[in-house]
């Protein structure tokens, strides 16, 4: 039973200490770039996948889905946070509501 709890316990922390998004996805998005770049052309940008990292300010649900507005913090090739002592400005994410689909 302890040999158990002991193993349960492990995958729990291995679990932990995975990656939250998925590796192809983190390849293909650009983690070295200037957060002004972005705010003052954002055309340029269009239809770019960026990492940003970031330290959460304030969360609120609205009519288009849960946004969330956080400290830019630039992370590293493997999506953590470089230095959360050094943010370099504000975004506000939207991470879009879903349409829930009943079929009986």
């Amino acid at each position: 039973m302890r040999r158990c709890m002991i193993i349960g316990f492990a995958a729990l922390v291995l679990a932990g200490c995975a990656p939250v998004l998925d590796r192809d996805l983190m390849n293909a998005g650009a983690r070295q770039f200037q957060l002004s770049h972005l705010v003052e052309t954002p055309e340029v940008f269009k239809d770019h996948l960026f990492i940003l990292g970031g330290v959460i300010v304030d969360t609120k649900l609205t009519e288009q889905g849960s946004q969330i507005e956080a400290l830019f913090v630039p992370v590293n090739s493997s999506g953590y946070l470089r230095d959360s002592t050094l943010y370099q400005g504000r975004f506000i994410a939207v991470y879009a509501r879903r349409r829930a689909c009943w079929i009986p």
